[in-house]
C-alpha cells in the first residue's frame, strides 16, 4: 500500500507540541468518521473522494508523534544509549565525537 504523507518540521519543540495538540482530536475524529462510513459502505463500493477544500479531513495519521524530543536528537545525531562520547565545544558549535578506544559500555542513568 503507498500513502502519501507530508513531512513537518517545527523550529521549536513548543512548535510541536503545539501542533500535536491542534492534529490529534482532528485524526481522531476523521478516524471515527471512517469507521462510521465503512460500515455503510458494500464490498463492491470505493469510496469516492468530494471536491473538498478541508483538507484536516484528509489526515488520519501521525507518525513519531509520541518519540519524545531527547529521542529524536539522539537518533538525527546516531548517539546511543552505552556508548561514550567526547563532547566539542568550538565557536558556539557543540559536536559529539564517539570514542571507539573505550570498550566497556556506560551505565546511563541522564541524558543531559
Amino acid at each position: 500500500m503507498k500513502k502519501v504523507y507530508l513531512k513537518v518540521e517545527f523550529a521549536t519543540v513548543q512548535d510541536l507540541v503545539a501542533a500535536k495538540a491542534a492534529l490529534i482530536p482532528i485524526v481522531q475524529e476523521n478516524i471515527q468518521r471512517q469507521e462510521a462510513n465503512e460500515a455503510y459502505l458494500e464490498d463492491d463500493e470505493e469510496d469516492e473522494t468530494e471536491d473538498n477544500n478541508n483538507y484536516s479531513e484528509y489526515i488520519d495519521d501521525i507518525r513519531e508523534f509520541d518519540i519524545p524530543y531527547y529521542e529524536r536528537v539522539s537518533i538525527d545525531m546516531g548517539v546511543r544509549v552505552g556508548n561514550w562520547y567526547e563532547v566539542l565545544f568550538k565557536e558556539g558549535h557543540v559536536s559529539l565525537k564517539h570514542r571507539a578506544d573505550l570498550l566497556s559500555r556506560a551505565q546511563p542513568k541522564v541524558l543531559v
